[in-house]
């Protein structure tokens, strides 16, 4: 009995050694993997589309006023940002919302910054379209909230 609890116990430390040394290669070729695209100039891939250190230059370059302020001494903070954007409208496109009238014109032939504002701006839409708060709900948040 005693024989086949320590015959368990070694198998189990051989599959634990096993997976770890496995998740550690994994790891090391993600890590590598990062340099080597970062050396291509690509900062992130959200969902297979790159964002370039190009677009992010010119994205940063074109911010205005408070963007300015918020961004200037946090190009991370941006990137993250950049990254959320291309999520949400990655989102629209999924939605088909980039094919309605209106926004598909719209869309057409801007650049990618321009696009992805138009299509979050449609999403939102879309999101909260079906949204209705009556007059008596906004008193009763407005009473209990002051």
């Amino acid at each position: 009995m005693r024989g086949k609890r320590i015959y368990k116990l070694s198998m189990l430390s051989v599959v634990v050694v096993i997976v770890v040394i496995g998740l550690f290669v994994k790891c090391r070729s993600v890590e590598e993997k990062g340099l080597a695209e970062l050396k291509e100039g690509i900062l992130a891939t959200v969902n297979g589309e790159n964002i370039t250190e190009e677009e992010f230059e010119k994205s940063f370059s074109g911010l205005t006023g408070d963007e300015k302020r918020v961004f200037e001494n946090d190009r991370e903070g941006f990137l993250n940002e950049m990254i959320r954007r291309r999520c949400l409208a990655q989102e629209a496109v999924r939605r088909g919302l980039d094919k309605r009238a209106g926004v598909a014109e719209e869309v057409k032939g801007e650049d990618i910054s321009k696009k992805e504002a138009l299509l979050i701006e449609a999403l939102m839409k879309d999101v909260t379209s079906d949204i209705v708060v009556d007059e008596g709900e906004i008193k009763k948040f407005y009473e209990e909230h002051r």
